[in-house]
């Protein structure tokens, strides 16, 4: 399993119950109060395994964090991924 959108959505939808069609590369998750603090945890979880990387403490923050097309940049800025394509 890659670090990509669809991944992503599918562990959102699968775990988290959200709406796979009510989730886009901007959909606000945390922001909006979709996922709690504990989501925040287990979508690291998954997107570190994913990615094969960890997050740095200072970068775990909304700005890397609140939607899937920023995971995706700042796994992209870590070399997790050649290219965040959303």
């Amino acid at each position: 399993m890659g670090l990509n959108f669809e991944n992503l959505r599918d562990v959102l939808v699968k775990k988290h119950g959200l709406a796979a069609e009510a989730l886009s590369p901007d959909t606000a998750l945390f922001s909006s109060r979709l996922l709690d603090s504990f989501a925040m945890v287990e979508l690291m979880v998954t997107v570190e395994s994913q990615g094969n990387f960890k997050f740095r403490t200072p970068d775990v923050t909304l700005d890397n964090l609140d939607t899937i097309g920023r995971i995706l940049r700042y796994a992209e800025k870590r070399g997790a991924i050649e290219s965040a394509t959303t």
